[in-house]
């Protein structure tokens, strides 16, 4: 099901299959770049742009087993709460998480969009998790310019760059973008470059599953935690 978020001029389409962020725009074009299917050297369909979460984990699984991403963003969300500019989508009990319960929340202002998950440990036992939120930035022809650095050169970006900090300033598009996190402070900046889009991703620790779980975050049981990601422009 898809759910269209307004506020004035802005327009953000959310779907609860993967909770996905499929477009956001405003009467001057695209913010993200709107999700549709790229094909990869490979000759595989892969799907690019808007924004999903990762969920339980950025990056590969590593020894958990679980896919690159997790499974938030293949899962299907349910509805809990609507209005004309926010929507809050549910997911629980989901794989190896079943004590996990998942709550997105997306809130739409005229020149602001704000993102947030929050955990909960429903069960006994300790969860770790490692997520992130995943934006395709539209770029256009212009070529991008990250916290005053002008991007003449993409291609490394395909390896992933990481930075800390809990705000990037990003030109992009002819538009000043400025991202905001919490709980979210290391960054990671992508392209693969199959369309005009970059990455700039908030995650909690980078590929933690993959390199070292003692970084991931751990839930104890009954906590609540919260991880945000507010774009304006």
């Amino acid at each position: 099901m898809n759910i269209q978020l307004r506020a004035r001029t802005t327009v953000a389409t959310i779907s609860t299959e993967g909770g996905y962020v499929t477009s956001l725009a405003d009467h001057r074009g695209d913010i993200f770049y709107p999700k549709r299917k790229h094909l990869t050297p490979s000759g595989v369909q892969k799907a690019r742009g808007g924004c999903h979460v990762c969920l339980p984990n950025f990056g590969p699984g590593g020894a958990s087993g679980l896919a690159q991403h997790g499974f938030g963003r293949t899962s299907e969300w349910q509805v809990d709460e609507q209005s004309s500019a926010g929507v809050t989508l549910r997911l629980t009990g989901v794989s190896l998480y079943e004590a996990l319960d998942a709550v997105l929340v997306y809130q739409l202002q005229a020149q602001q969009f704000t993102m947030r998950l929050i955990l909960h440990n429903s069960g006994d036992v300790p969860l770790l998790v490692a997520p992130a939120f995943h934006p395709y930035f539209a770029v256009g022809a212009v070529v991008p310019v990250l916290d005053g650095q002008t991007l003449h050169d993409l291609t490394p970006l395909a390896d992933t760059l990481f930075v800390d900090g809990v705000r990037r300033e990003l030109v992009a598009h002819d538009r000043h973008i400025t991202l905001r996190s919490t709980n979210l402070s290391r960054w990671a900046v992508w392209t693969d470059q199959r369309g005009p889009y970059l990455c700039v991703e908030p995650t909690y620790h980078g590929n933690v599953f993959a390199e070292d779980m003692a970084h991931a975050d751990q839930i104890a049981p009954g906590q609540r935690t919260m991880y945000e990601l507010c774009i304006q422009w």
